[in-house]
This record gives C-alpha cells, sequence and structure tokens, in this order.
C-alpha cells in the first residue's frame, strides 16, 4: 500500500491551507510547498502579493479567507504590541485570543465533516491547547 507524503516545511512557515504555506524572512516573502519555494516577493510588493494569491484562489489551491485567516492572528498580536495607549496591548492580544478561538472551532468542524484526519485534529488542537494558556498568562501580566 503506498503511503501518502505529507508536505514537510521550513521552519517559521505559516500554513495558508494543508498544502501552500508563507514565510516573511529579511524583507521577503516566500511561498512553499512543502520544501519548495515557488513565489517570493518584497514585503512590500503588494502588485505581487495579489498576483500571486489571486492565482492560488483562481488554481482552487486556497479560498480568499484562508489567505486573510493564514496571517490575521499574528498581524493583530504585531499590531498591538506597537501600539502605546495603556490597554491596547492587552485588547489586542484578547482579540487575537478570541481569533485563535474560532480557528479552533472551524478546526472542530473540520474534523467531525471528516476534512482533516484524526491525527492531523489532534496536532492542530495540541498547539491550541499549547497557546491559550500562554496567551492568558500574558494577557493578565500586561498592565490594564
Amino acid at each position: 500500500m503506498l503511503q501518502q507524503l505529507l508536505p514537510l516545511f521550513p521552519g517559521e512557515v505559516t500554513l495558508i491551507t494543508s498544502e501552500p504555506g508563507f514565510q516573511a524572512k529579511a524583507g521577503k516573502v516566500t511561498y512553499f510547498n512543502g520544501q519548495m519555494p515557488l513565489f517570493i516577493h518584497d514585503v512590500d510588493d503588494r502588485q505581487a502579493f495579489r498576483v500571486y494569491t489571486s492565482q492560488l484562489v483562481i488554481n482552487g489551491t486556497a479560498r480568499q479567507v484562508d489567505i486573510v485567516r493564514a496571517d490575521s492572528i499574528s498581524a493583530t498580536m504585531k499590531e498591538g504590541y506597537y501600539r502605546n495607549q495603556k490597554g491596547d496591548l492587552r485588547k489586542i492580544f484578547q482579540y487575537s485570543f478570541s481569533s485563535a478561538k474560532e480557528a479552533e472551532h472551524w478546526l472542530s468542524k473540520s474534523y467531525h465533516r471528516k476534512l482533516i484526519s484524526e491525527s492531523q485534529y489532534q496536532e492542530l488542537e495540541k498547539k491550541f491547547q499549547d497557546y491559550f494558556p500562554q496567551t492568558v498568562n500574558f494577557i493578565n501580566k500586561i498592565e490594564k
């Protein structure tokens, strides 16, 4: 029996779906499928971003919502980190916590609809369970 080879991604790659992922490093965004880089553009090159992500949608590799969600939690956290007003940082991390809870909900739905395997579900659920207490502890330490 043939065994399916799962894509292996380099460290720090954010998955868009189970196949394509991206990494922002040294002013460049690199899109991957497994270890293979597929496309590279400057971080600020919006036109190249639109061209590549449009191809992902047109080819059925990803939906627009997948592209938005892939980066929304980390972007929200980054935004909050650089705010200076008292209470903003705490609020932003609370938003990102809520977004992660929503993502966990969709993970559960995906598993129950048999869109992902039990091992994929357990692997991702473990990441959520590691993330939640760390984030709550961080939120509680942030000055109100």
